[in-house]
């Protein structure tokens, strides 16, 4: 570990700590998906 480096240590830490990860994985992933979806749609409906 480098300079400044922190890490939970206790299991309710850790706990908490997956649980966000996770959060912050599922918001990102929403948040591509949302902009994906909307620019599919967007170039459907333009035609070709």
């Amino acid at each position: 570990m480098g300079y400044g480096d922190k890490a939970p240590v206790t299991f309710a830490g850790r706990l908490v700590g997956l649980i966000w990860m996770f959060a912050g994985m599922i918001m990102v992933a929403s948040f591509t998906a949302a902009i994906t979806s909307s620019l599919t749609v967007n170039n459907l409906r333009t035609g070709i």
